[in-house]
């Protein structure tokens, strides 16, 4: 069986996991925004 503090460590690295993968996605959205932003700028140049 599992130990209660071994259960409470892997929770706590799910978590942390999740926080990282959230992180790269608001980045990689607001990489994908800017990037759409520029474009959308470029076209209203022309």
């Amino acid at each position: 069986f599992w130990e209660l503090d071994d259960l409470l460590l892997l929770l706590e690295a799910k978590v942390v996991w999740v926080e990282v993968h959230l992180d790269l996605v608001g980045l990689l959205l607001g990489h994908c925004k800017n990037w759409c932003l520029k474009r959308v700028a470029a076209a209203a140049v022309e």
